[in-house]
């Protein structure tokens, strides 16, 4: 599963996601335009899981998962999933893992014919995650919290 890293933490992605979780579940409610709504809460106002079938947001113990699905196609442009788990790495300061769906090998008519499609899709999803992140932790207000990272001081 491919991955992209983020310096933003994982308690302000929970942040972000658990706010458009609960305006996901009161728009579907007051609207109704949704074919499918499960809502399932946790302790002190969290939210632990809210699909809509166009939207679908859960959170784990240490980790979340987001889907955005307009077509319900996994091969539709629009589609988007990933996950966001905390993890801390030794070479920089990032404190998030993001990993993403993207198929291993490109088929047509049942057969696999290009590699370099598949890579080229992962960068697409990839760039898209990452800027559908950025917008959407900018448009919260929040900033990047980087950690401290031992490569900036180490002698290379």
């Amino acid at each position: 599963m491919p991955t992209t890293r983020s310096i933003y933490t994982f308690e302000q992605f929970s942040q972000v996601f658990q706010k458009m979780a609960h305006e996901l579940a009161i728009e579907a409610v007051t609207s109704l335009e949704f074919g499918e709504l499960l809502v399932k809460g946790h302790s002190k106002g969290r939210l632990s899981e809210v699909n809509t079938g166009l939207y679908h947001i859960k959170f784990y113990a240490e980790h979340l998962g987001f889907s955005y699905n307009p077509k319900g196609s996994y091969d539709h442009p629009d589609y988007l999933s990933f996950e966001i788990e905390e993890k801390n790495y030794s070479t920089s300061a990032h404190c998030t893992k993001i990993s993403f769906y993207a198929p291993e090998f490109h088929v047509k008519d049942g057969w696999i014919v290009d590699q370099k499609k598949t890579d080229e899709e992962k960068k697409r999803r990839q760039n898209k995650i990452d800027e559908f992140l950025e917008k959407l932790m900018k448009d919260a207000g929040l900033k990047p919290e980087p950690r401290f990272s031992l490569q900036k001081y180490s002698k290379h």
